[in-house]
């Protein structure tokens, strides 16, 4: 468990993570599509909260949300979203 401070509700708070589609523009690119990953925590009556993002992390959608279901399913550390999309990085593709 990392050491960071967090927004803490209830003693095991609700944490998603999400593949959001994101729109950018570069002088080389021009305007391109990109998908990053968002994590949040539900607040009671508040909605949600976001704790972490990465932006353009890829450009396909259906790795983007393998990514995010892994970070789901793995239970992942918000403070270790970094770390696990460097590691994608650096490795390749989720599926």
């Amino acid at each position: 468990m990392c050491n960071q401070e967090r927004v803490t509700e209830t003693e095991n708070p609700v944490i998603r993570y999400r593949a959001c589609e994101e729109w950018h523009t570069d002088p080389v690119l021009g305007r391109y599509c990109s998908y990053g990953i968002l994590c949040e925590q539900l607040l009671s009556g508040d909605g949600w909260l976001q704790l972490q993002a990465v932006s353009d992390v890829t450009d396909s959608a259906v790795q983007a949300k393998a990514l995010a279901a892994m970070m789901q399913q793995g239970e992942l550390d918000p403070c270790q979203l970094l770390e696990v999309v460097e590691d994608y990085l650096i490795g390749g593709r989720v599926l």
